[in-house]
């Protein structure tokens, strides 16, 4: 993946080097052949004159480097950078660095070549190793032919690189460009060279975490499949809890109508009514709580409002120790409603004696 910057620049009045700048990544680059653009090469983009509209006249006096061209690999680590000399972004940079890339890499390794005109490079070259493509986002400015012919989307064996990482690295090049403009040559390209290899070193670092990441990842993985394993037992247990509680409030609402057919008394069938309907309202929050927690086992209210009711039968039924424990409660239910009848008679009792002493007296 190669591409040119031109807000890294220097100056060429800004200090003198003292001794010759260490190559590191850099690439000098020959202009002393120009290059032409190969046959047939999209018509939409101009040959050697890209950047050249953003250098002015004064720009060409004062400046040396007018840019950086960088090229790396698809996870965005750095293997070259040259210096943009001219006023533009000619050809010879591009063909440098891809010559030089045939000389590093082994003979049997393909090589796929991503640039912004690669239409208009690859007619520079025959190797077979070679592969050039147009990136993801650059592809669409040229015309249908170059899309088909070197669209990256078209293209074998490059999977989902959108060929674009030169662009990801940019970012955080270009903070650096008022600074080194003004720099010595010699210090300004040892400082490049520093900012490359500690943004590789970050890349690797990335790696490493990545790895991490995934290891964890796969643990948590361990974990969510246990605890899915172990939900569907869960789930029934918090089932039965909640028909348990259903069998209670059942229990409750049925002895209450029982004893509501017996009263004679107004006020007291009145209070046995109000209970009564807060009890359906609990029975109807307990289902409706339960259903919201488990959506593909839902209960159904209409089998939950009596003891006798087809909900209870069924748990009843298959599990014997529920059985007990539902017969349990509805016998200390019946003991706390008897307790309090005997409250109450006792308590009518008093008041209708004291009513008669006050008659008498």
């Amino acid at each position: 993946m190669m591409d040119a910057c031109f807000g890294i620049r220097h100056r060429r009045n800004a200090g003198k080097a003292t001794m010759p700048p260490a190559s590191g990544f850099f690439i000098d680059v020959d202009h002393s052949n120009g290059v032409q653009p190969s046959e047939g090469h999209c018509a939409n983009w101009s040959a050697g004159g890209r950047g050249q509209g953003l250098t002015s006249g004064a720009d060409r006096n004062k400046l040396d480097v007018y840019g950086l061209f960088c090229g790396s690999c698809p996870h965005s680590f750095i293997r070259y950078m040259e210096d943009v000399t001219t006023p533009g972004e000619r050809l010879n940079y591009s063909e440098c660095m891809v010559q030089q890339m045939l000389r590093d890499i082994p003979p049997h390794v393909p090589i796929i070549v991503s640039y912004d005109i690669s239409c208009k490079l690859a007619g520079r070259f025959c190797d077979p190793r070679l592969t050039f493509v147009l990136p993801a986002l650059h592809v669409y400015g040229h015309v249908l032919r170059c899309q088909l012919l070197f669209g990256i989307r078209a293209t074998e064996s490059v999977g989902l690189i959108d060929g674009e990482s030169v662009e990801r690295i940019w970012p955080p090049f270009r903070r650096f460009g008022p600074q080194v403009k003004e720099m010595a040559q010699d210090n300004r390209r040892n400082f490049l060279n520093y900012v490359a290899d500690t943004m590789n070193f970050a890349r690797i670092m990335s790696i490493i975490t990545v790895d991490e990441f995934l290891q964890k990842a796969g643990e948590s993985r361990e974990t969510v499949l246990s605890s899915l394993k172990a939900k569907p037992t869960a789930a029934t247990s918090k089932k039965a809890e909640a028909i348990r509680s259903l069998y209670r409030v059942a229990c409750e609402r049925q002895y209450l109508i029982d004893h509501a057919a017996t009263e004679r008394g107004q006020r007291m069938n009145r209070l046995l009514t109000v209970t009564n309907q807060k009890l359906l309202k609990k029975t109807r929050s307990i289902v409706a709580k339960f259903n919201g927690l488990h959506q593909s086992d839902q209960l159904d209210y209409q089998d939950f409002i009596s003891p006798n009711s087809e909900g209870f039968q069924q748990l009843l039924h298959i599990n014997g120790d529920i059985a007990q424990k539902a017969r349990a409660v509805k016998l200390r239910d019946l003991y706390f409603r008897c307790k309090e009848e005997s409250q109450r008679v006792a308590a009518e009792a008093t008041t209708i004696l004291s009513d008669t002493d006050e008659d008498y007296i």
